[in-house]
């Protein structure tokens, strides 16, 4: 049975890219050929400076509210609730920023190119052979390393050049050395919900204070053999048969010593290397993933590419797998967007490229957030 999500080319935008997620990190990839680019989120960094204020009428208010209610004073208890009971509203979900990974070189055709995020491993993979040289790119973000790691390898010695860096939509400061790349921000103090128009009401504030939440975003670089070359911003990589990249973000919400801990984790995944961090990552992963079981049957079209898939399932054509892939989807991102620990899944689970994103990409406890745990208890993730 396929529990395979298959493209048979790269994301053209956001909602095109692939979920991956360990609770707290959360990564996107658009599977590129001349340019692979990596949606970076950490579910705590979020606008704002601080909890939301309570509003100081609002107990007092209550008994009278209930009281008209019950009279049944429906206006006046809409128009004294409307006075007494809201806060501020919330502060938005942030994205911390983009890796990105560019080839180095002219673009050329590729051929055989398969884009793929498996299931039940929680890998995502790109394959093509671009001028004869087989790629392929593996990425996954590790809940017991706590990093999302990347490994790029070719099958011709010293055929991958590459150059590495990371941009953010926050004020930022970003380093590059040959061991890796570190980027400082901060995000914004606040962002405006209401009556605002996009790139409007995003605060900055520099008092003190006042300032946003820090956060930081590292990149540890791996390339046995490569020459590897340190530009203003970015690391240039050339000559390599394989590329690993361990990437971890931390904030000040959670975290006061955000370097410090960035190179901790950074150093312990480095050691462990490539293929213990993906053996424990698939065991891990699959201790969850592998508690329920949905069996409709499969075809020969389990193969095909997804998008074909649903393009056939639309004119009538039957294929019962591809429901039970549906629901294959929805355990792995409650499973990717959720662990002990971590932040409860907000409105887009943990993955957010918008500094001003849909909803704000928060809470809403009257419906949202109990629907992202529906499947919990009955799916076996309590």
């Amino acid at each position: 049975m396929s529990s395979q999500l298959i493209y048979a080319s790269p994301a053209s935008h956001f909602n095109e890219a692939l979920p991956l997620g360990n609770g707290r990190l959360g990564a996107m990839f658009y599977g590129g050929i001349e340019e692979e680019r990596v949606h970076l989120n950490e579910d705590s960094l979020w606008s704002g400076t601080g909890p939301a204020s309570v509003p100081p009428h609002a107990c007092a208010a209550l008994p009278e509210i209930r009281r008209l209610l019950f009279e049944g004073r429906l206006r006046d208890a809409h128009e004294l609730a409307i006075r007494t009971l809201p806060g501020r509203f919330t502060e938005a979900y942030q994205p911390v920023g983009d890796l990105i990974v560019e080839m180095i070189g002219a673009a050329v055709p590729v051929t055989g190119y398969r884009r793929e995020l498996d299931l039940r491993r929680a890998v995502g993979t790109t394959t093509f052979v671009r001028e004869g040289v087989r790629h392929q790119r593996e990425i996954l973000a590790s809940h017991p390393a706590g990093v999302i790691a990347l490994r790029w390898t070719v099958d011709q010695p010293g055929g991958l050049a590459c150059r590495i860096r990371i941009e953010s939509p926050h004020p930022h400061e970003s380093v590059a050395s040959e061991s890796g790349l570190i980027l400082s921000g901060r995000a914004p103090s606040h962002v405006e919900w209401f009556r605002t128009k996009p790139g409007e009401g995003i605060e900055y504030d520099d008092r003190p204070g006042r300032t946003g939440m820090r956060f930081a975003v590292q990149v540890a670089i791996s390339a046995p053999g490569a020459r590897i070359g340190v530009e203003k911003h970015a690391v240039a990589v050339s000559g390599a048969s394989a590329l690993v990249l361990l990437i971890d973000t931390r904030t000040s919400f959670t975290c006061e010593a955000v370097g410090r801990t960035l190179t901790e984790s950074l150093r312990r995944a480095g050691n462990a290397g490539w293929f213990a961090l993906l053996q424990e990552h698939v065991a891990d992963h699959q201790s969850l993933f592998e508690r329920v079981k949905l069996d409709l049957g499969s075809k020969e079209v389990a193969g095909l590419p997804t998008l074909d898939r649903l393009a056939r399932r639309t004119v009538g054509h039957a294929d019962p797998a591809l429901d039970a892939l549906l629901f294959d989807y929805g355990r792995y991102l409650l499973i990717a967007s959720s662990r002990p620990g971590s932040q409860p899944a907000n409105l887009q689970g943990v993955w957010n490229r918008d500094v001003q994103p849909p909803w704000w990409s928060n809470y809403t406890l009257n419906i949202n957030t109990e629907m992202n745990y529906w499947p919990a208890e009955i799916c076996g993730l309590p």
